[in-house]
């Protein structure tokens, strides 16, 4: 969970939110590269709802999300952490508010808001991969094709005497598309498009192996 403060930019001369990690997380690794991962996530989109992030700084050893200043009660949603699950909605014809529940603290509390948008694929669930060694890489996205001569266990896993195709883990006949994938663009297009071609690999490997 993090915490979010009011501040003011004095080189532009302009409010902004710093959202920084507490206390009790600011020295867990895991966390703070789960930190970083939100900030590319935010970087990444570009709509009306969504407060704008300025920058990822880190100093003195503490990270920092710089973001747009959301006026208003809304301003609240900007609390919201990648490690946080919406468990309830609340209004009758229209939103007003939403229950989040941390999962690593299992702690509840409810947010006013009229909006909620959802971003799906900045956290891969992919720890199944892990169990019947399928390569991850550091983020936790399936490292497919080219890129997995780039992975340190390539030599071991690849037994197969060819190349793996473009979007092959290294389990031959396993492919990834969209989201999950290492190196691709994150986007619902981009998943079409991988999906279909992820469908030609696997009538190319039936038909060759």
């Amino acid at each position: 969970m993090g915490e979010v403060y009011r501040a003011t930019d004095t080189t532009l001369g302009r409010q902004v939110a710093i959202k920084i990690l507490p206390d009790a997380f600011g020295s867990d690794p895991e966390r703070l590269a789960r930190f970083e991962r939100e900030a590319k996530t935010l970087a990444s989109l570009n709509h009306p709802h969504i407060a704008a992030i300025y920058g990822f700084e880190k100093s003195g050893g503490v990270a920092a999300l710089v973001m747009e200043l959301v006026e208003g009660d809304d301003a609240l949603a900007l609390a919201t952490d990648v490690d946080d699950d919406v468990v309830a909605l609340h209004g009758d014809d229209m939103l007003k508010g939403v229950t989040l529940r941390n999962r690593l603290t299992g702690e509840e509390r409810i947010i006013e808001t009229s909006f909620l948008f959802l971003c799906l694929g900045g956290v891969p669930n992919t720890e199944w991969a892990e169990e019947v060694g399928i390569a991850r890489d550091e983020e936790g996205y399936l490292v497919t094709g080219p890129d997995l001569r780039k992975f340190r266990s390539f030599a071991e896993t690849w037994k197969v005497n060819r190349e793996p195709y473009y979007l092959e883990t290294c389990m031959p006949s396993v492919f990834a598309a969209g989201d999950v994938r290492h190196g691709s663009i994150k986007r619902v297009a981009s998943a079409v498009g991988e999906g279909a071609m992820a469908i030609a690999f696997v009538h190319r490997y039936l038909a060759l192996g």
